[in-house]
């Protein structure tokens, strides 16, 4: 499947779109649409990638183009967006809220350089557990993608997002928000101001 990336994701036009930085992960993260399929055994792995891409390529409509535009966005930052919500996020009920404020803190660069998603840094951690990278690649990949650290967005997704969470970095909710965080059970609470946002975490820490 590695081998075949760039073979299979070639044939679409999105994917010779995104940028190919060297401080991002994979390329491919993030468009390998999350669904259900049918395979074949000893289909290839170009063919499966192929119909992976496939799916994206049609779930990508001229509507989110569009919206992506109003946005000041392009199709590759949102996917990287809705893959930051899909993993901070705890359930479709709770996109919309945590979209807005990652959009808040996007549009407020120079109060909120740093988005501070606990997810970002978590990625990059998984893959040295996994043990797939060695110490210069997982240090070039975690201060890139540490958004404690690094402002704006990742360099890549972190996941390849569905499409609520598509829909949900696409369609922000309205809100002043510019923090949020959650207790035990995942329920989510959000912030205006940072004084705020440090009680909410420590009533949270405490109960």
């Amino acid at each position: 499947l590695y081998a075949n990336l760039e073979v299979a994701g070639n044939q679409f036009e999105f994917y010779k779109d995104i940028k190919d930085r060297d401080n991002r992960y994979l390329k491919a993260e993030g468009y390998l649409f999350p669904d259900t399929y049918d395979f074949y055994i000893g289909e290839s792995a170009n063919s499966v990638l192929k119909k992976l891409f496939n799916n994206f390529n049609n779930k990508w409509t001229k509507a989110f183009d569009n919206q992506a535009k109003k946005l000041g966005m392009s199709q590759d930052e949102v996917m990287i967006l809705a893959s930051i919500i899909e993993k901070e996020a705890k359930g479709e009920s709770q996109m919309g809220g945590v979209s807005s404020v990652l959009h808040n803190r996007l549009n407020n660069s120079a109060t909120y350089p740093l988005l501070q998603m606990n997810s970002t840094k978590d990625y990059i951690l998984s893959l040295k557990e996994y043990d797939v990278l060695n110490d210069y690649y997982y240090s070039l990949y975690l201060d890139a993608y540490n958004t404690y650290s690094a402002t704006g967005l990742t360099p890549g997704a972190i996941c390849n997002p569905g499409m609520d969470a598509i829909k949900a970095a696409l369609y922000p909710d309205d809100t002043n928000y510019n923090f949020f965080c959650h207790d035990k059970n995942g329920v989510i609470y959000y912030a205006v101001t940072a004084a705020e946002h440090q009680r909410n975490t420590e009533k949270n820490l405490y109960d």
